[in-house]
């Protein structure tokens, strides 16, 4: 949702933007053992965990299963251990580690507030991570180039490689020069792919039309998949909707509570939901069903309808964790930047406009201090 917020704002108001979406080379198999007892002790975990999780990384030995038969045995030296319960922690533990000692600040980050006093100074913000999903942006070529340094010879000091080949960069405008390099494989530096839109976190960005597209046709994937247990004869209609829920719903509506709305988007998203419900239960031409009767049958309610409830909830937790926990989410959720709008452009909905239509705020003047008000009683939805 961060990502869109800004990608939406940026194309709004002309402001220049660069996205770095980095993949680290076999991030887990690489981090670094040796670094990781340090980077547990900078964190202040007792001596007597970090030399208990040590010993589980000490002397280790794999075997790898071919057609033949296992091989034999051999030492491994870097990684964390796949499937332990600890490992994913242990990652995310070096990594953020990596970001605090690469960007101490974010001077070359994205612009996202003017200093307006110097009580309300500038605010920037240099990456968005999820695990080891990373987005370095800047408000410059020649920035993004120099977080994209940092990063690459601080995460070097844990193991970790960025990977040339998947990591891609976005820009706004499209057709802004920014060749953004970094090292490969062979230590030479290459030159980063471009791109006009990237999958991240499942979701295909900035183009909500495109995310749409796809999920419709991951949806009916997903519907192919089961089809003979859906349309079974002898399956409930409570069973049925039930199943259509967790298989093929959950597929269709996955992030989409992060999209900005339009009346039409929303109108093609009932269509594709409506259009999959009613395979689900057997209906086609020339059987004239209304939707209204179709999901009063099922007993579901039309996406558009689930998603407001969602986007309501998803920003009630957001506004009520800054409390006790500060993210830079919260600086973008209700994100509008300074900046003329393109010429001749339409007048274009925004993430928080549709926020505000969904709590139904009465005053757009006042509609951010309602809607946090709403947000802190528990009142949104």
């Amino acid at each position: 949702m961060a990502l869109r917020c800004i990608l939406e704002e940026a194309r709004l108001h002309k402001v220049t933007l660069v996205c770095v979406f980095v993949d680290f080379r076999k991030a887990f198999d690489s981090i670094s053992r040796d670094a990781l007892a340090g980077v547990l002790r900078a964190y202040h975990v007792p001596n007597k965990l970090v030399t208990a999780i040590m010993a589980l990384y000490a002397d280790t030995q794999a075997v790898v299963l071919t057609p033949d038969g296992p091989t034999d045995p051999f030492a491994t030296t870097s990684g964390v251990l796949q499937g332990d319960t600890l490992a994913p922690f242990l990652f995310v533990v070096c990594l953020d580690w990596v970001l605090r000692l690469a960007f101490p600040s974010d001077s070359d980050g994205f612009l996202v507030r003017r200093r307006n006093s110097s009580r309300h100074p500038e605010k920037r913000l240099s990456v968005l991570a999820y695990a080891d999903d990373l987005v370095l942006l800047s408000s410059s070529a020649a920035g993004a180039q120099r977080l994209l340094t940092k990063l690459e010879e601080t995460a070097a000091k844990v193991g970790l490689r960025i990977n040339t080949n998947k990591s891609e960069v976005l820009t706004i405008p499209s057709d802004l020069s920014a060749i953004l390099r970094c090292h490969d494989p062979n230590g030479l530096l290459s030159e980063l792919p471009r791109c006009d839109s990237f999958r991240y976190l499942g979701g295909l960005v900035p183009s909500v039309e495109a995310d749409l597209r796809r999920r419709r046709g991951l949806a009916w994937a997903a519907f192919r998949s089961i089809r003979t247990v859906l349309q079974a004869a002898t399956l409930t209609d409570h069973l049925r909707s039930q199943l259509f829920k967790a298989v093929v719903e959950t597929v269709l509506l996955y992030n989409t509570e992060t999209w900005t709305v339009t009346e039409t988007l929303g109108k093609r998203l009932d269509a594709a939901h409506a259009g999959l419900l009613r395979a689900a239960f057997g209906i086609h031409h020339p059987a004239k069903v209304t939707n209204a009767v179709l999901y009063r049958r099922a007993n579901i309610s039309p996406p558009t309808d689930t998603l407001r409830k969602r986007r309501l909830r998803l920003a009630g937790h957001v506004i009520r964790a800054e409390s006790y926990s500060p993210e830079p989410l919260q600086d973008l959720l209700l994100l509008s930047l300074q900046g003329p709008r393109r010429r001749g452009q339409a007048r274009s909905s925004t993430f928080p406009e549709t926020l505000f239509q969904d709590a139904q705020t009465p005053d757009q003047r006042g509609a951010v201090t309602y809607f946090r008000d709403l947000a802190l009683r528990r009142a949104l939805c």
